[in-house]
């Protein structure tokens, strides 16, 4: 049997379907307003939940700002980091530099003959030559330690000989003896040899001789050898020399001077009726550590490792009654302000003051007892604070007292390093 579907009355002939659902949809419209309300805030919220993540990301690269290192870190880079590359440190000075690569690293061993005994067997040694002062100028001497320690500009030269004219490439020898082969295998008609304090360079034809410097470059200047030879010899001047700029490290053949910190190199002594005597001094002298001495100044400049969490203890201390104080650091930048927060932490049983030479620390009970005065690394920093102020002592001392390690402060005086 068929059936008739249909929303339309059979006797009134109203669609009621149609009726139905528009009421139906009339009454929905205010149930549409919230559910677009509801997507706009779930947009919002996923907007919200990025800025969060965002500021999130931000307190965390922010947070490392708290150290002052943060701002005296450097970075270095190369144009080729396949031939050399650079590292940066804190002290490293800004700028553009450029460098001429010689050769590239390389592996290498030697390995000498066996020998028989090491007392008996000659080495085949033939001859020994000593040198007593007086030295000349050798062949092996480093450029740039010529002319008073002015040095030589690496760069081009120009000979013009009987055969004709030849540049000579200097831009990256760094010996005296290179610059000898570079003009000796140049092709040029000329030997180049050292004599005395100056070098000779001779027209092997004797003929005509003129050296000058490529356009740009001092280099032949710097050798002592522009001019023009006289019966095809050119006697360069002297560039073995010395002066107040002379480096004290191309002394005694390369070998330097010895100088120690802190301890008299030189004493002189008159020669009056009563003689008086002067101690020199020198190595580096540093600036005394006074209460207004930046911790970040000690240790060359390297500071002291202090935790940025208030409640991580620096160090502990054990006075000789056994009791124990821990230390907290946190905010002091000062000599005077570490003196003042240890007083006030361990309530004067223990003190830190600043040795008479200026040099170092002191550590001090006031408590009596009879164990021994320790000094312990505490905290996520372990024994580093104590070590970074000299005064580690986990062993202790049977004693009121004892000096930590000498920390270097900042320079007063550099150490010389030139005549």
């Amino acid at each position: 049997m068929g059936t008739i579907a249909t929303g339309i009355g059979l006797i009134s002939g109203i669609d009621t379907a149609t009726l139905i659902d528009n009421l139906i949809a009339l009454e929905a419209r205010g149930k549409l307003g919230l559910q677009a309300r509801l997507v706009s805030l779930q947009a919002q919220k996923t907007a919200l939940l990025d800025i969060n993540s965002r500021l999130l990301n931000f307190k965390n690269i922010a947070w490392s700002f708290r150290l002052d290192s943060i701002f005296k870190s450097a970075l270095a880079s190369s144009s080729n980091s396949d031939i050399l590359t650079a590292i940066a440190s804190a002290k490293s000075i800004p700028g553009m530099f450029t460098f001429i690569v010689k050769q590239l690293v390389s592996t290498s061993q030697k390995l000498s003959a066996g020998f028989v005994d090491t007392d008996t067997a000659p080495l085949a040694l033939t001859s020994l030559s000593f040198e007593f002062g007086r030295g000349t100028l050798s062949t092996d001497t480093d450029p740039e330690n010529l002319n008073s320690g002015a040095g030589v500009a690496q760069g081009k030269s120009i000979i013009i000989d009987s055969i004709g004219t030849t540049t000579i490439d200097l831009t990256d020898v760094i010996s005296l003896n290179e610059v000898l082969d570079r003009i000796n295998n140049s092709g040029a008609n000329v030997t180049a040899a050292v004599e005395g304090d100056h070098l000779v360079v001779t027209e092997n034809s004797a003929g005509s001789l003129d050296i000058a410097n490529a356009i740009g470059y001092t280099t032949a200047t710097d050798l002592g050898i522009v001019g023009s030879g006289v019966g095809g010899t050119l006697t360069g001047d002297d560039i073995n020399t010395i002066s107040g700029s002379t480096a004290l490290r191309s002394l005694n053949d390369g070998n330097g001077v010895v100088i120690r910190n802190n301890v008299a190199d030189l004493r002189i002594t008159t020669r009056e009726a009563s003689p008086k005597t002067f101690n020199i001094d020198l190595g580096r002298i540093n600036t005394p550590i006074d209460n207004d001495t930046l911790l970040a100044d000690l240790n060359n400049g390297a500071g002291v490792t202090i935790s940025d969490n208030d409640t991580n203890p620096e160090f502990k201390f054990i006075a000789r009654d056994l009791t124990e104080y821990e230390v907290d650091l946190t905010g002091i930048t000062t000599v005077g302000g570490l003196i003042s927060r240890v007083n006030l932490e361990t309530g004067g049983h223990i003190q830190i003051s600043i040795h008479a030479d200026g040099d170092k620390f002191t550590v001090t009970n006031t408590v009596g007892g009879s164990g021994n005065l320790k000094v312990l690394g505490a905290g996520t920093n372990n024994t580093q604070t104590a070590e970074d102020l000299g005064i580690l002592n986990e062993a202790g001392v049977a004693a009121d007292s004892f000096d930590g390690q000498l920390i270097p402060n900042s320079v007063q005086d550099a150490r010389a390093v030139t005549l």
